[in-house]
């Protein structure tokens, strides 16, 4: 429970960074925060399936992974945006 904390939280961040870093596809702040959550959620689930011991490396795990969907979700959110 607490890896799925770590990783709606750092997905959130990710997303925060991408809309602030690349300006032309950054959504509202708070479209961002839940395209973060949505993204780091799902990868964090998807790449951390195997991970179920709390410890430094399970940590870091679902910090990355739900960087990594909270980018990834952003920008697929941008790609559709501009094929609409």
């Amino acid at each position: 429970m607490e890896a799925l904390l770590i990783q709606l939280v750092s997905g959130s961040i990710g997303s925060a960074i991408t809309g602030r870093v690349f300006k032309k596809i950054s959504f509202s702040i708070l479209n961002n925060f839940l395209l973060g959550i949505v993204g780091g959620g799902l990868s964090g689930q998807i790449l951390s399936a195997g991970v179920n011991v709390i410890n430094i490396s399970a940590i870091s795990n679902s910090i990355i992974s739900g960087l990594i969907g909270g980018i990834i979700l952003i920008l697929l959110a941008e790609i559709i945006k501009k094929t609409l």
